[in-house]
Parts: structure tokens; C-alpha cells; sequence
């Protein structure tokens, strides 16, 4: 089949619309729960923490699931009922008259999120041997354009309306249901297919078997703690932004939108020109670096061109993850490498849990008004997340050192 097929085109599209799904209702949802709930909008953050939460546990736990069903029903299937369960959600999410059919609404979404598991298989499946690293490119490149397009649709739809920008999701998936129950055809062969196991399909065995790669201990503290930190911005800054500038729903998309640009520049340009330059260890620590500057100018910031201002280090920080994963990469075998990406998704998963459920609380303490006012607290908290993440690094490098010629 073409590497250019209208197949791969639909499974490319399947994963803009996973991130477009996680982007869109980011700019309505500090208005929406107000709405909703009738608290203030730090009261609202850690409601909000709890449904990204529970869309990220998901995700977490049926990812894994989904892809093992679709390696037994097929592809096609398991990528239509997704779609539909995601119109499904935004129209609950749409109509909710309370926060339980907001929570309903998350829960589906996690479910069907997971689908970026299957469109990934599908784009192996009809990709040429020597075409998948570049159609994998495509992968990377649609889940960067939906969470650029995703926060300025839904900050835009808005205008209309709190609620416009779900109707606006719901009709994007309907439309992406209707091509693909009269285009897309099955990608799996049937003497490719496999019997389920739940065994296989458990997402915490990559975890589980984490710390046993030799070598890779300290540089996976080093990413969890990292993650952590980088999970803080999606976490709040929709609450935070709303409280702390009054920004409407526009201008927090509009927000997203550049700093999605900036780091789409950064992982295509200025990492394919810092490394060759610098090597990946110092990489490592320039990235950190900015990371650790700009979470904590951020945390101070007290007026928008501040932060407009800080974005772009903020972006400069993409560059560690990139060189750790490429120093990583070169301490397991060839054999292990599928394993390695596992483990640092399910850190990814896990990290993006706890960020939405530590960082919302610590926002809703810091700036509720009946205490001490810091709302940028957990920018501060991140930050020296970052910065205690250099001791393990220390030992990380040195290893990494003596191991990799």
C-alpha cells in the first residue's frame, strides 16, 4: 500500500484529533466549571485537576488494552468506536448540566483517547518498511499541529459561546466517523493477528520493569521529575492565567497556540543544530536549565508581556528530553528499545496524573484568598523539581560516561 495512501492520511488525522481533543476545551474549562459549580476559579482548579486526571488514567490504563484488542479485532474497528465515543463526549460535555456529566464525559474521552495506540499500529501497517520512520514523522508532527490549533479553536469558538467549542470537537469527530466507515479499509492482516491477553495488555509491567535496565535508574528519575515540572503548565495555566490576568478564553488559547509553535520550532530546528554542537550531556543541561529559569520567572510574573516574554525558554527546554532519550537509547540493546519507549509512555502517563492532581491543589491553596496569595506557587514547586532532578543527573552523566564510547 502507498506510504502516502488515503489510509495513512485517516490514521494521521485520528492522531491531530486525540490532541486537538486534549487542547480544545483547555481555554473554556476555568468558565465552563464556574458555570457549572457557581465557585471561584481556584476552587474550579482542582475540579479541573481531577478530570484531566481521570482522562489521563485512562489513557494510562486502557492504551494498552485497546492496542492488544486491535491486534486480535483489527484496526478499523477499534478506530471507529473510538471516534464515536469521542462525539459522544464532547456532546455530553456540551449539554452537561452538572460536573458528574463532565466527569462521564473525561472518562469516555480517556477511553477513546487510547486510539493513539491503534492509528499508530495502522501507519505501520500500511507503511513500506523503508517509509515508516517518516510516517512516523507525520505522527509527531499532527499531535504537534492539534495542540497548536486545538487552544486558538477553542478560544476562538468561545466568542460564540463557553459551550461552541465542544459542538465544534463533536462535528470534527462525526465527520472523521463518517470517512472512515466508507474510506478506511482494514489495515491487519488476517494471518497477523494475535489472540487477546489481558497479560500483555497491563500497563503497569513496563513500569514495573523500569528500574531493572541496567543503567537507566537515575536517568529515569531525571524524567520523572522533569515531567512532573513540564505537566505543571497544562495542569493550570488556564486557572491561573484567568485568575492572575483576567484572560479570556481567546487569549489563553492564543497563549498555547505560541508556546506549541515555539516548541514545534524548537524539537524540528534548534535540537537538530544544539546537539551537534554542544553533545547531548550539556544539551541535558542547557535544557534544564531553562526549564528550571523559566518555570520560576514564570511563577513571579505579574503581567502578560512577562510571560509572553518567558515562553520562548520555556520552549528551549524540550531539548533535554530529546538528549536524554538519545542518550537512553543507546544503553539498552536493539531488543529493548520497544520496551524503553514503553517505559517512558507510562512515565509520561504517570507523571501527567500526579502534575494534575498536586499542582491544582497546591493553586487552590495559594490562591483561594483565605491564606497566603501565590498563585504562581506550583510554577515555583516545578521549578525546584527541576533543580533537585541535577543530583540524579550527576550520576546519570557519569554512567552514561563510562558506558557510551
Amino acid at each position: 500500500m502507498s506510504s502516502r495512501s488515503p489510509a495513512l492520511w485517516f490514521a494521521v488525522f485520528v492522531v491531530f484529533i486525540d490532541a486537538l481533543g486534549m487542547s480544545i476545551i483547555i481555554p473554556i474549562m476555568p468558565k465552563l466549571l464556574v458555570e457549572l459549580t457557581g465557585k471561584t476559579v481556584a476552587e474550579t482548579a482542582m475540579i479541573g485537576g481531577v478530570l484531566t486526571a481521570v482522562y489521563a488514567v485512562n489513557q494510562f490504563l486502557f492504551g494498552p488494552i485497546i492496542g492488544a484488542l486491535s491486534d486480535r479485532f483489527g484496526r478499523r474497528p477499534l478506530i471507529l468506536v473510538s471516534l464515536a465515543a469521542l462525539v459522544v463526549d464532547y456532546l455530553l460535555m456540551a449539554v452537561a448540566w452538572n460536573v458528574w456529566l463532565l466527569f462521564l464525559g473525561r472518562f469516555l474521552a480517556g477511553l477513546a483517547g487510547a486510539s493513539y495506540t491503534v492509528a499508530t499500529a495502522y501507519i505501520a501497517d500500511v507503511s513500506e518498511k523503508s517509509k515508516r520512520s517518516q510516517n512516523f514523522g507525520l505522527v509527531g508532527a499532527a499531535f504537534g499541529m492539534g495542540f497548536i490549533i486545538g487552544p486558538v479553536l477553542g478560544g476562538l469558538a468561545a466568542e460564540l459561546g463557553v459551550r461552541a467549542p465542544l459542538y465544534l470537537a463533536a462535528g470534527i469527530c462525526f465527520i472523521g466517523v463518517l470517512f472512515g466507515l466508507f474510506v478506511l479499509p482494514e489495515s491487519l492482516k488476517e494471518e497477523n493477528r494475535r489472540a487477546f491477553s489481558l497479560k500483555s495488555a497491563n500497563p503497569f509491567s513496563s513500569l514495573l520493569r523500569a528500574f531493572k535496565m541496567k543503567g537507566l535508574q537515575s536517568f529515569l528519575v531525571v524524567i520523572t521529575l522533569m515531567s512532573l515540572a513540564d505537566f505543571t503548565y497544562p495542569a493550570i495555566w488556564a486557572y491561573w492565567g484567568t485568575q492572575t490576568f483576567g484572560w479570556s478564553e481567546a487569549m489563553i488559547g492564543l497563549t498555547l497556540a505560541y508556546y506549541g509553535i515555539g516548541t514545534a520550532i524548537v524539537q524540528g530546528g534548534l535540537i537538530r543544530w544544539i546537539i551537534p554542537a554542544i553533545g547531548e550531556p550539556k544539551t541535558v543541561l542547557v535544557g534544564l536549565g531553562c526549564g528550571a529559569l523559566s518555570l520560576f520567572l514564570v511563577a513571579f510574573a505579574s503581567q502578560t508581556w512577562m510571560v509572553l516574554a518567558i515562553i520562548p525558554i520555556s520552549c528551549i527546554s524540550h531539548v533535554a528530553g530529546a538528549a536524554l532519550t538519545g542518550m537512553m537509547t543507546r544503553l539498552v540493546s536493539d531488543s529493548e528499545q520497544g520496551e524503553l519507549q514503553g517505559v517512558l509512555g507510562a512515565i509520561a502517563a504517570v507523571t501527567s496524573i500526579v502534575s494534575a492532581l498536586v499542582m491544582t491543589a497546591i493553586f487552590f491553596k495559594l490562591a483561594d484568598g483565605q491564606g497566603a496569595y501565590f498563585p504562581g506557587g506550583p510554577y515555583l514547586v516545578a521549578s525546584l523539581l527541576i533543580v533537585v532532578s541535577f543530583i540524579p543527573l550527576g550520576r546519570a552523566l557519569r554512567h552514561a560516561d563510562t558506558q557510551i564510547s
